[in-house]
Order: structure tokens, then C-alpha cells, then sequence
């Protein structure tokens, strides 16, 4: 179903005085994502810009209207309150312009992922190696991200420390937003780095999956997972398993033909990254 970009419905315009329609908004833009039809404009052409840089990647131009989703952002510069309308309801007010951007690449990621028609998004670090992906399938506080970074360093490529992005034939595509270690010692947020990536481009098939946690002290060693477990322990990650479980299904059962599961609790990131990429093999 789509959505337009000005037109409110009577009820959402009877909810709000300061309804999104009744403003003059300067620049717009209209975009795919993943086979989603998203748009996006703002009082300000500035402001916009900022709104395309926290989309997610691999965001391409599309024409203006219809939208299976859109969203505005009005603010008069970095310092002033600032407003959030996602179609014509308004989501947030009175908050700093950042704060409505970083609500803003919450709320399309979640959406995109949720509904996304194409392809597949399971909560997973990926890296690429000799053609073939490695996937660690985890929520956030799993340590995937630390594990990723540990493997690009070892030499294997950059696709994801969030999602992995499974299509139809199972193969993996990139989803490369700037990785993101979490400092844990003082409770400050995640902070991105490129760690100078070799990021990958060209979807991969699996080569392997590795359901694990770090446990301090601990070696991995892994145990293979039956084809079965391997499935729910994806389908556990899986955004939108209960929305479109036909293409879910087909998706990782095929991706898991052609690649090998193992599971166990793994010590220190350096050591596991090695130990991966060989079992991975050439």
C-alpha cells in the first residue's frame, strides 16, 4: 500500500493543528530502498542532506510519489527546536535537529527491514572470504561487531556488523554502514570507524555460519548444528519472519545448502577470527 506525501487523512488532520500539509516545505526527494519507495523532505535543502546521510545504504533516486512510506523534518538550523512527521502525523517536537535525525534513521532502517519485499534481514555481522561469506548471527551485546572487526583486520572484507542481506537465491549482499565497536568501560554510545575496510560490493554465497558468544576465558570450539537448528537460529534473527515467512524460508534454507553451521561459546576476538577464516577455508 502507498502512502502520498501531503495528504493527511481527516482523522490525523482532526489530531494535530500543526499537521505536516500546512507547511512550506523547500526541497524533496524520493527514493528506492531494497523495493521500498521512501520519501523525504525538509524545510531546508541543508537539512535534507542530512536526512540522506542517515538513510540506509544502497538508497538510490527514485521519481516523487507514491510512497509506501514518507517522512519531513522541519528545523530551523542545529540549535532550534525541530519537528518530525512521518506521512502527515506528527512523531516528534520540540527536540534538537539531531535528535530527529537519529529518530529518523531508526524509523526507515526499522521500516526497510521490517517490509522489505526483496530481500532478507537477519541481525548479523558479515565479512567476505575468498568469494564467500562468513555470517554471525546476533543481537546487539553479542560481540559480532568486535568479531568483525577482529576478521577485516585479519583480511577478510567488510559487508555488515548489523545485518546480513540474504535474497532469494540465498546469497549475501552488503549492507555496509561504518562499523560500530561499543566502549563498555565508561557507558559511552557505539562509536563508528572504518578501521581503513575493504568493503564489499558483489553478493556472496554462504560459506559459513557461527552462532556464537563471547564468555571470558572460553576457546571456541565449534560443534556443527544440524541443518534444522541452523534455520531457527536464523529465523530467531530474522526481522520479518512473521510478515513474509514464504520468502524467509526459501531465502535461508537455500543460503544454507551451500554453507556449513557451527556453534560455541569463543574467547578473545583475535584468536576466533583465525580460527574462522580457516575453517571457512579457500
Amino acid at each position: 500500500m502507498s502512502f502520498p506525501l501531503t495528504t493527511p487523512s481527516r482523522d490525523e488532520s482532526s489530531r494535530s493543528r500543526d499537521s505536516s500539509d500546512q507547511r512550506l516545505w523547500a526541497a524533496e526527494a524520493g527514493l528506492e530502498l531494497y523495493g521500498l519507495r521512501v520519501g523525504i523532505r525538509s524545510n531546508r535543502a541543508d537539512i535534507l542532506t542530512q536526512m540522506l546521510l542517515r538513510l540506509p545504504t544502497g538508497w538510490k533516486r527514485a521519481g516523487l510519489r507514491p510512497f509506501d512510506r514518507s517522512y519531513s523534518l522541519w528545523a530551523d538550523g542545529a540549535d532550534y527546536p525541530a519537528m518530525l512527521y512521518r506521512g502527515s502525523r506528527l512523531v516528534l517536537q520540540n527536540v534538537s535537529c539531531e535528535e530527529a535525525l537519529a529518530r529518523l534513521e531508526y524509523d526507515v532502517e526499522l521500516f526497510v527491514v521490517e517490509n522489505n519485499p526483496e530481500r532478507v534481514f537477519v541481525h548479523a555481522g558479515v565479512v567476505g572470504w575468498h568469494g564467500r561469506a562468513i555470517v554471525i548471527p546476533g543481537r546487539s551485546y553479542s560481540g559480532k561487531s568486535t568479531l568483525v572487526a577482529a576478521l577485516c583486520h585479519a583480511g577478510a572484507t567488510y559487508y555488515s556488523d548489523e545485518y546480513a542481506v540474504f535474497d532469494a537465491d540465498g546469497r549475501v549482499h552488503a549492507y555496509p554502514r561504518p562499523l560500530r565497536l561499543r566502549q563498555t568501560s565508561d557507558g559511552r554510545p557505539p562509536v563508528a570507524t572504518d578501521q581503513h575496510l575493504r568493503l564489499g560490493e558483489e553478493p556472496l554465497p554462504l560459506a559459513l555460519v557461527v552462532l556464537t558468544r563471547y564468555q571470558s576465558g572460553a576457546c571456541l570450539q565449534p560443534q556443527t548444528v544440524s541443518p534444522g537448528e541452523a534455520l531457527l537460529a536464523l529465523l530467531a534473527n530474522t526481522m520479518s519472519a512473521r510478515r513474509r515467512p514464504e520468502l524467509v524460508l526459501t531465502s535461508l534454507q537455500r543460503a544454507l545448502t551451500g554453507g556449513r553451521v557451527v556453534a560455541g561459546p569463543r574467547g578473545e576476538a583475535g584468536e576466533t577470527a583465525e580460527q574462522l577464516l580457516r575453517l571457512a577455508g579457500h
